[in-house]
């Protein structure tokens, strides 16, 4: 039978030296969960953006393959692609924003605006309906077959939800379309697409000596419109939640653009894509 007396307990030294060893290991095992974490918030606001514009770019790659559509296959094809805005005031979807703007300054972004002829005898349901899908048959002032439309896709800057008036918060940016008729010039319908769009550039090329290439992409104001043969537009897009890149400050470029430069830390995204016109034709 061992003595009560010879049995020996921790010391205070002891006890300190597991502690320290505690409190570090534990330090440790909070700064690889909290790195893991950043981490994975990152990636989740990467894909997040990264998300938001391969949807926006998957709609408008639709709307743009019927630039110059006309029902008459015997007929010219409309003109894709309306003139540049000469007016200041023309913002859709104002009165007369049927029209293309070409931005001059980095704050500024590109207005994609795509004409097609109203048809309610086309086999795509779509040639009938607005930007946003709404059927357009019975409008007042719109002929089918006759009619043009203009789509116009824009990016609105620090828009709030509710009052649909800047609120100086670049996480309402959205992209909206509004579709006009193309003879007055009232907006017949608009709607925001999508949330968290901050850039939109686009480009065009004309059809390289009748043989249905593009040698070229250049802005809106170094082409004929009516000689579109390709376009190819750039999206920005940021993430819905505000996890923080290393960088602090961190530029991006869109095509022609000037860079579009952020100190917030903010995951962004930029996605391109290109279109050929299925209605081009070097017979027209």
């Amino acid at each position: 039978m061992i003595s009560l007396r010879k049995q020996q307990g921790v010391n205070l030294v002891e006890l300190m030296v597991v502690g320290f060893l505690m409190v570090l290991i534990g330090y440790f095992m909070i700064q690889i969960m909290h790195s893991s974490n950043e981490s994975s918030s990152r990636s989740d606001g990467i894909a997040q953006a990264h998300e938001t514009a391969r949807l926006a770019l998957a709609w408008l790659h639709q709307d743009l393959k019927r630039a110059g559509f006309s029902a008459d296959l015997q007929e010219p094809r409309t003109q894709p692609f309306a003139e540049i805005c000469t007016g200041a005031n023309n913002v859709p979807p104002n009165l007369n924003g049927n029209c293309t703007f070409e931005s001059t300054l980095a704050s500024d972004n590109d207005r994609l605006a795509i004409l097609r002829t109203f048809s309610t005898d086309s086999d795509d349901p779509k040639d009938s309906m607005d930007c946003t899908g709404a059927d357009l048959t019975g409008t007042i002032g719109l002929i089918p077959e006759e009619s043009i439309l203009a789509d116009v896709y824009w990016v609105d800057r620090d828009r709030d939800s509710t009052s649909g008036t800047s609120d100086g918060d670049d996480f309402d940016d959205v992209l909206r379309c509004a579709t006009y008729n193309h003879a007055t010039g009232v907006a017949l319908n608009s709607a925001t697409l999508a949330s968290g769009v901050e850039g939109l550039q686009a480009i065009y090329a004309e059809s390289d000596a009748g043989f249905g290439t593009a040698s070229a992409y250049v802005s809106a104001d170094r082409v004929d419109m009516n000689n579109v043969y390709a376009i190819r537009v750039s999206i920005l897009s940021r993430s819905f939640s505000d996890f923080a890149l290393d960088q602090v400050a961190r530029s991006y470029i869109l095509l022609d653009a000037s860079p579009y430069t952020f100190t917030d830390r903010v995951p962004r995204q930029i996605l391109t894509t290109t279109t050929a016109l299925k209605n081009y034709s070097e017979q027209q």
